[in-house]
């Protein structure tokens, strides 16, 4: 296999298998580190000179949600700014081995999990998985998307870290990447960053914050 193959590889890996899953970034996040990191790293390549109108034309994305997502990039280590002009932005690019001391998960013996309460946990029961699919007409409750029959997700919507529990009321269908993304973050606080990111529109936002506030378990 070519060098740079190899080092595409590795890249790859490091990133999907280390940073993602520790830093569970949105997708706009992914999409564009995974274009900073292209025409840096992969092109032998420190930084890269660009302007946030460049980036949002590159990922057809607005120019402020290019903005909210290379703060949050710097934010998390990712990137830095290193200087910012007429001419754009000069941006260094950290490479996943570089990038320090990510969050890491809770691991199934963590103090997070040990604090969970011990109680059945329904999440596991078909009865129930079938009518929380039901009550929220089989779409994700956070970004409104439809969910296929069988690849769908429960999510906590107050975490077991921040005292909630598995009853019904306390959980809601959601897909993937939502589950993924919001992990340890209360539910509110994420349908306002779906929102800033352009995921939800206003009315959707309070929409959604409403039925948060009228979850009622199923029956």
């Amino acid at each position: 296999m070519p060098a740079t193959n190899r080092n595409a590889l590795r890249l790859w890996r490091a990133v999907e298998d280390r940073l993602f899953p520790a830093l569970r970034p949105l997708p706009y996040q992914r999409l564009l580190y995974y274009y900073l990191l292209r025409h840096t790293h992969l092109e032998r390549r420190r930084t890269i000179r660009c302007t946030k109108s460049e980036l949002a034309h590159a990922l057809s994305i607005s120019p402020s949600t290019v903005r909210d997502h290379l703060r949050a990039l710097a934010r998390d280590g990712c990137i830095r700014i290193l200087e910012r002009g007429s001419s754009g932005l000069r941006i260094e690019v950290l490479p996943p081995d570089r990038i320090s001391a990510p969050r890491p998960l809770a691991s199934p013996g963590s103090t997070l999990r040990s604090k969970a309460r011990p109680v059945h946990n329904p999440f596991r029961d078909p009865a129930v998985r079938k009518k929380l699919f039901a009550r929220e007409n089989g779409r994700c409750f956070y970004f409104l998307s439809l969910l296929r029959a069988r690849s769908w997700e429960l999510d906590h919507v107050v975490p077991l870290s921040r005292g909630g529990d598995h009853s019904p009321s306390n959980a809601v269908a959601s897909c993937h990447e939502c589950n993924c993304t919001k992990g340890e973050t209360s539910a509110p606080d994420f349908l306002r960053s779906l929102f800033r990111h352009g995921a939800l529109s206003r009315s959707e936002l309070r929409s959604r914050l409403s039925a948060l506030k009228s979850l009622r378990p199923a029956s």
